[in-house]
């Protein structure tokens, strides 16, 4: 139910694809709107083709007004961020009609054959049901693999003590409290069982986006960053902080924090004259509710991105050899951001969850990663290295490893099962 899990579940397609030529992959939508957008996404070739590759797609009749969320309120980019857990919650509702979808796939494929579900992290309730039918289970982290493990033992390690410290896990981390989720850093031990990880505790394996050791090893005037900004107060600082900094921007706004995310834009929530300044000068680009953010960041003019580092974003940022400018908000989003500045050298942090962000510390980040420094040039270059190792991952005249890692699941499985 989460619109922005749709990129990771098509490349999972792609490489199951790859992997196991002898699939059949069928594609379980939480909704009905959610399947077309996972049609459009994922089918390139024309519905005949793909049900000759053993592709199909299937929808779940969720009906949000049925569990107190409003008509059309069936992704969480229809909800404000303070609805996700009812969403969520009320996910488990399709736990029944799952389970007869989950037979009939059993009753069609007949006795001996592999069935495989490989569910999203926000419905580890599926768990249960392929428990009871008798079939393999993964859920599938769309996170990457150093801020879901960091996320995993900071949750193990509660309740946390102040200020920096370091992880029973991870000794050479440290992790300092403004980088903790309110609700990390409130929790006490005996909230640890009912986190969200308890039914992952169950699943037989979890299917993480890792970004792979070796990529730790490893241009034109008017550059662009881009920015998705919440809070008003926020939204303000960083206009005047974009315009003083006098570098080119796109900025995609939405309605901030507070909020109904359908609301029209309001001008009040910018400087008076901001928007017709910024265009009539050239200096900038200020967008309603949505931008193609995989086009612009495959432009050659784009030289950062601002963003709270959440897992889609990130590898969109590096599959293009682009930097980063971050403010992590939430979950693990803090430890990317960790990882990305102190491990990878691509991005210098703004801001920190709720903290405000002030108009100077904007205009100082942005002259940092645009204007020409050495930062920049260091930055742009290690992006550059990883754009390569990426690529090379998934080309067939590269290294292939994302697709032999697949591979390696598939036969360890094969064994288990």
């Amino acid at each position: 139910m989460a619109q922005g899990h749709i990129p990771p579940f098509r490349c999972l397609v792609e490489l199951v694809r790859h992997a196991r030529t002898d699939a059949s992959i069928t594609t379980v939508a939480a909704t009905p709107s959610l399947a077309k957008s996972l049609r459009v996404s994922l089918a390139a070739e024309d519905d005949v083709n793909v049900a000759r590759r053993g592709f199909s797609f299937h929808a779940l009749p969720f009906n949000p007004a049925e569990h107190g969320l409003p008509a059309g309120a069936d992704t969480s980019a229809k909800i404000g961020s303070h609805q996700l857990t009812a969403l969520f919650n009320a996910s488990e509702s399709l736990c029944p009609v799952f389970c007869r979808f989950v037979a009939g796939l059993r009753a069609v494929a007949g006795p001996g054959a592999d069935i495989h579900i490989m569910a999203d992290m926000f419905l580890g309730w599926t768990v249960d049901v392929a428990r009871d039918a008798g079939v393999f289970h993964s859920i599938v982290l769309t996170c990457g693999g150093y801020g879901v493990a960091l996320y995993y033992s900071l949750w193990n390690s509660v309740p946390l003590p102040s200020d920096t410290f370091t992880l029973l896990h991870f000794l050479e981390v440290s992790v300092e409290r403004s980088q903790l989720t309110d609700q990390l850093a409130t929790a006490e031990g005996e909230e640890r069982n009912a986190r969200t990880f308890d039914r992952e505790e169950k699943t037989e394996t979890l299917l993480v986006e890792a970004i792979l050791d070796e990529l730790q090893a490893c241009s034109r005037a008017g550059y662009a960053p881009l920015l998705l900004l919440y809070e008003a107060r926020q939204m303000m600082e960083l206009a005047v902080g974009l315009e003083q900094s006098a570098h080119k921007f796109v900025w995609v706004i939405r309605p901030p924090s507070g909020f109904d995310v359908n609301d029209e834009f309001r001008p009040e929530w910018l400087p008076k004259g901001f928007m017709e300044k910024v265009e009539e000068s050239g200096q900038g680009l200020v967008v309603r509710w949505w931008a193609p953010q995989v086009e612009i960041l495959a432009h050659t003019v784009t030289g950062a991105f601002l963003t709270h580092c959440k897992w889609n974003s990130v590898q969109g940022s590096l599959a293009h050899g682009v930097p980063m400018i971050g403010w992590p908000l939430s979950a693990e989003q803090f430890y990317n951001a960790k990882m990305l500045v102190e491990e990878m050298g691509v991005c210098v942090e703004v801001a920190r969850g709720g903290d405000t962000v002030v108009k100077e510390k904007v205009a100082e980040v942005v002259d940092t990663v645009l204007g020409q420094t050495s930062v920049r040039a260091t930055m742009r270059w290690k992006a550059v290295e990883l754009k390569k190792v990426i690529r090379a991952a998934w080309e067939a005249d590269g290294d292939g490893s994302s697709v032999r890692v697949m591979e390696r699941f598939f036969a360890a499985v094969s064994r288990v099962a």
